[in-house]
């Protein structure tokens, strides 16, 4: 693992403006219950000032997704999410398309699938942001999800 006191000399000496950091307790694709370093990545955060980066946390209760944002995170990438929910909809419509042949079925199911992601994932940092620095921080598109959003 990554020491936070050389990630921080690594940002001084690269300039770098933001961080990616591994915390997770329990990495891989399918973690029985995923939970975060919290201790660690507060040590992140405590020993470089630049905003971290999370590659996912759709899998973690929100009170732990707010301490994340508290010890530093400014970024989350739901790269993970969306190509899961696109695989396993195609995967689901494979069968599907073989009687039918109809392969415009299989992408549509694929794309919908990662709109719903897309929308799983921003209302949860929508949640999130809501809930530590208030409503008035969102944009409106957030704060007052139209019917197609919902």
């Amino acid at each position: 693992m990554t020491d936070p006191q050389l990630a921080a000399q690594f940002v001084e000496r690269t300039g770098a403006d933001a961080l990616a950091v591994s915390v997770e307790a329990a990495p891989g694709p399918k973690p029985l219950q995923k939970t975060l370093d919290l201790d660690r990545l507060a040590a992140f955060h405590a020993a470089c000032p630049t905003p971290l980066v999370l590659d996912s946390l759709s899998d973690l209760p929100t009170l732990t997704f707010r301490e994340a944002m508290r010890r530093g995170v400014a970024r989350i990438n739901f790269d993970r999410e969306l190509r899961q929910a696109y695989l396993l909809a195609v995967v689901r419509t494979v069968p599907q398309v073989i009687q039918t042949y109809d392969t415009l079925a299989l992408w549509q199911a694929g794309r919908d699938a990662v709109t719903v992601a897309a929308t799983v994932c921003i209302s949860q940092l929508a949640k999130t942001t809501r809930t530590l620095l208030g409503p008035s921080s969102l944009p409106t598109s957030l704060r007052y999800p139209t019917s197609r959003q919902a």
